[in-house]
This record gives structure tokens, sequence and C-alpha cells, in this order.
């Protein structure tokens, strides 16, 4: 109870040592202690009006101004001293205690209500960048900040890797599971990526059934790890329609770094599109690496690059296909490391030693060595 209603009692205490030391001083006329000792009855009012407000101070203040009377009354005032003194330290008292109360509730309710309005305010530019479906950021806020990240890269900053997702044959589920299910897939689509992307990272809803990630200050190689271990997560996932059907989703993830040579925004998310559309084309591999940062015509012929190792992998047939198709998946550092399990197979690559470049052509017959 002591513990709880510390401060009425403290002020309480406050006001009882005061009154005792002045009515002390008043009993062995010491006339000019007790005139001092008066003033302390200002202390337990100021406390209570900054604890309390408006409340506090008027009556903390009218119990000083009683306690205060009460020794007027044990001594009347002298004929030599006025009575006026006496009355102006009882409404001094009250006066105070209502003028400081009132200060301090005016300053708590302008706190309160610029405190109100930030909220508003934070939850009205939550809502104007953020997809109310999926909590994602929306296309508008990704603008602005891929167009920020971009800049600041090209003007030496440190680089940032992108990954675009889109769920496959969306439009299928929406048809069979209805869009109710289908809303259900896109929000636990975002709530996989939020789970396994870090605080510092960007996810934003591209539009309908896609999805981008901005990692800041990664590389590519790591983007592909975290792109590999999102659609292993995804995939974990079990969905049900209304009429308790269960059925599966999944997506396909294109990635690319930035380079630079990229001249603008457009141009990389025109390179992450393609990157996205080689792995929705191969089903098998549905994470795909974009190319960027070439001159002349070296994207064109990593292009052709990758058509001619997909129609090797194919000539070869699908037992081989499995172990062969990481190889347009990896980075080119990774790609080294390769080669090995690529001569196994029975295909021959080669590198260009400028380009950076590779191809693959199908070995014809046992025992060939990479040139």
């Amino acid at each position: 109870m002591v513990i709880r209603h510390w401060k009425i009692f403290l002020i309480g205490g406050l006001i009882l040592a005061i009154g005792g030391i002045h009515f002390s001083c008043r009993l062995y006329s010491v006339s000019q202690i007790h005139n001092v000792v008066l003033k302390f009855f200002y202390i337990p009012i100021v406390m209570a009006a900054f604890w309390w407000g408006i409340r506090g101070g008027v009556a903390v203040g009218i119990l000083c101004a009683v306690v205060y009377s009460v020794d007027l009354f044990c001594w009347p005032a002298s004929p030599g001293l006025r009575l006026l003194n006496p009355l102006s330290e009882i409404l001094l008292f009250t006066g105070v205690g209502t003028l400081l109360g009132w200060m301090v509730d005016h300053d708590r309710a302008c706190r309160i209500k610029r405190y109100e309005a930030e909220e508003r305010a934070e939850r009205e530019f939550r809502r104007s960048i953020t997809d109310p479906l999926t909590q994602a950021f929306n296309r508008r806020y990704m603008d602005k900040i891929l167009g920020d990240f971009f800049t600041q890269t090209r003007r030496g900053g440190k680089s940032f890797s992108l990954l675009m997702i889109d769920l496959n044959g969306f439009k299928s589920i929406n048809d069979h599971h209805g869009h109710l299910a289908g809303d259900q897939v896109l929000r636990s689509a975002v709530q996989t990526l939020f789970q396994h992307t870090r605080q510092t990272d960007f996810v934003f809803r591209y539009g309908g059934d896609e999805f981008v990630i901005l990692l800041p200050e990664t590389k590519q190689d790591f983007a592909f790890s975290l792109a590999r271990r999102l659609k292993q997560e995804f995939g974990k996932l079990s969905f049900r329609n209304q009429e308790n059907t269960p059925f599966r989703a999944d997506f396909s993830i294109g990635i690319i770094e930035f380079k630079s040579d990229f001249t603008s925004v457009e141009e990389m998310l025109t390179k992450l599109d393609e990157a996205l559309y080689q792995a929705k084309k191969e089903t098998a591999a549905p994470l795909s690496q974009g190319f960027g940062g070439q001159t002349g015509g070296e994207g064109k012929s990593e292009t052709v690059a990758r058509e001619i190792i997909l129609d090797a992998i194919r000539t070869r047939g699908k037992a081989q296909r499995r172990d062969l198709l990481p190889l347009v998946t990896v980075s080119k550092s990774t790609l080294v490391r390769l080669l090995d399990k690529m001569e196994a197979e029975g295909l021959v690559v080669q590198i260009g030693e400028k380009k950076a470049a590779f191809y693959a052509l199908p070995e014809p017959k046992q025992g060939a060595k990479r040139p």
C-alpha cells in the first residue's frame, strides 16, 4: 500500500513536517525562521502539480493553506502586522498550485496531440507505400527506393542485388481454388519472404503475382543462395480452398546484381525480367541469374550460349538434365568447379577467356578433353 501510493505519503509527510517546524518556530517566538519555513510549503505544491496536474496542484495548495490557517488561528496577527500578508500567502498557495497544474496539463495535452498526429501521419505514410493485401511495399515506393539505391551505387556506393519472384500457375490457382485461396497464397508468399530476409532488405509487390526483393550490399552468389532457400521454404507450405481441398504452390525467381554498365533502373529491371522469364521457361530450373554489365555484343553472346547449353542438355536426355541444369543458374565464378562433373556426364564446356561467356556442346565420343 505504501509503495503503491508513495507519492501521496511523501507529499503528506512534507506538509506535516513543514507545518510542524513552522508551528514550533511560532511557539518559541523564532520569528526570523518561521517566515523562511513558510516558503517551504511551495515544495509539495510544485511536486503535486508536476505529478497530477491541476487537480493535484489545487488539492495540495488548499491543504497547505489549511495548515497555515490553523497556525494563524493559534497565533492571530498582531496589531502591528497587517492581515493582508497571511491572507495573500493562503491565496498564493492555491493560486500557484492551480497555475502550475494547468501548465503541466496543457503541456501534456499538447504532447499527446502531437504524438497522435505523428502516429496518424505514420499510419498514412505506411498506407501510402504498402500493399493492403500482402503488406509488402507497393510499386510506387519501389520506384523511389530502387532509384535512390541505383544513384548511390553509381556514385561509388556498395553494390546490391535484386530478386524477381513470380508465382507459377497463379491464374490456375484462382480458377480452380477461388480468389480467396489465391489471396492466401499471395499473403503466405510474402510472409515467407519476410521471415527469411534481413531487416535491411526491401520486399515489394511489383504487380499481380510478382514481387521484387532488394538486397543492399549483397553479391549475386548470396542472392542465389537466398533465392534457393526462399523457394524451398515456400514449397513446404500447403494450402486449402473453401472445399478443404489441399493444394500447393511454387514460384520462379530471377536474380541480378548491379553492374556499372547499367545506364538506368529500367535497364536493370529489363535484365531481371529476362532472368525471370528464363527461369519460368525452364520449369526444371526455377532459378535464373541475369547477366548485365557487358558492352557491345557480349550480352547477346551469353544469351546464345545459354540456349546452346540447354540444347546440349536436352540432347543428353532427361536423366542427366537434373545434374546439368545448375550450370545455367550458378554464377560464372562457380562455373569452373562444375567443369569436371560436366565432363563426367559426357559434355564439353568451353569458356572464353576475355568475353567471360560460356557454351557447351554434346560430346560425340568418349574421352573428350576440355580445351
